[in-house]
This record gives structure tokens, C-alpha cells and sequence, in this order.
């Protein structure tokens, strides 16, 4: 449907390959989100959850691992009831595990997200810029 719209809007003058390179960067962040996270980000994510605030909850009986494969994997879920959001976010393949949260914690995750914890090889923090005298 969209590449006949585009086929008859200005398009249709445009070399054949265009109209083709436009729907692809039109689809693009649409596919985006089912890439899987890389595993270096699910190894830090446990720890970014329960550092914004997250209750981690082990799937280590019956009704926990129901819950735990009904949700789709490192993805947030919000529920709303009762006038109160609920983020939920399944981890299957690390932890075996369910974090919950509310909005102060989402946002808190997004925050952290947006400024990286530095890691232990990061000296740029500690390291001065004054020649050492002797």
C-alpha cells in the first residue's frame, strides 16, 4: 500500500531503486525493535534495573515461571490498574527472573541509560592532567 502511494506521489519520476530505499528507511525502526540486545547489555541490564529501583523476582516455583514465560523476553510490559503503572520486564536467560517497578524507577533506568554507570576501566575520572613532579 505505501509503496503504490509512493509509486503515484513525486516519486513515480525517481529512479526505480528509490522508492525502494525510501520504504526501507520508513520500515527501519519498526524492525528495530526485535532486534535482540547484545550480550554485553544483558549482562550489565540486572544490574541498571535493580540500581533504578526494580524488586527482582526469582521464577523459582510454578505460578512464577508461568508468569515469567507469558511475558516477552527483555521487553517492558506497563500495566495500569487502579490509577498505578506497573513496569514489568522478564529475564528468562540470565537471572531466570521477573523485575517490577513503577514510574520513578522507569525513569530512573531510562536515566542511567542515558548516562552510563563508568566502568572499573574507566580512569578518565580519576586521573589528573598536572605533570607529576619528583
Amino acid at each position: 500500500m505505501i509503496a503504490q502511494w509512493l509509486a503515484s506521489q513525486r516519486f513515480a519520476s525517481l529512479p526505480g531503486c528509490i522508492p525502494g530505499v525510501i520504504l526501507a528507511l520508513l520500515a527501519w525502526p519498526l524492525a528495530a525493535q526485535y532486534v535482540a540486545p547484545s550480550k554485553a547489555f544483558l549482562e550489565k541490564n540486572g544490574f541498571y534495573l535493580e540500581s533504578a529501583g526494580f524488586r527482582v523476582r526469582l521464577a523459582n516455583d510454578e505460578a512464577s515461571r508461568r508468569a515469567l514465560n507469558a511475558l516477552p523476553p527483555h521487553r517492558f510490559v506497563v500495566h495500569k490498574a487502579g490509577g498505578v503503572t506497573r513496569y514489568v520486564y522478564a529475564d528468562p536467560g540470565r537471572c531466570n527472573c521477573i523485575f517490577t517497578g513503577d514510574v520513578d524507577a522507569y525513569k530512573n533506568y531510562r536515566d542511567i541509560l542515558a548516562q552510563p554507570l563508568p566502568g572499573a576501566d574507566d580512569v578518565s575520572l580519576t586521573t589528573s592532567r598536572r605533570p607529576v613532579r619528583c
